[in-house]
């Protein structure tokens, strides 16, 4: 069985609603699909390294993934408008409207 991932911002919560004391840890575990060992360790994390207790990796790194996303949503922004301009000129083409110099390639 492949092991979940689950990001520091979840974790943060799971730990956050345990502290709050309005939940048991079982029906915490319950309601978010949880091994009933992990949290109580998640706890014990918290408790030893405060809120950084689980940041992955250095900063660098983080910085990076952050990085190479935002490059992937630019390059799909930039795919999708060139498939409209495309289309756009095919349609002038064909409705016969003269395009200014400016918009040509």
């Amino acid at each position: 069985m492949a092991q979940r991932k689950f990001s520091p911002q979840f974790k943060l919560q799971i730990v956050r609603e345990v502290g709050s004391g309005q939940k048991r840890i079982s029906q915490i575990c319950r309601g978010h699909s949880l091994s009933d060992s992990i949290v109580p360790r998640w706890v014990e994390q918290h408790r030893e390294r405060g809120p950084d207790a689980f940041r992955t990796g250095d900063p660098k790194s983080e910085e990076l993934a952050a990085a190479k996303k935002r490059i992937a949503e630019l390059e799909a922004a930039l795919g999708r408008a060139t498939l409209e301009v495309g289309f756009l000129r095919r349609c002038v083409k064909r409705a016969n409207i003269p395009l200014p110099e400016s918009a040509r390639w």
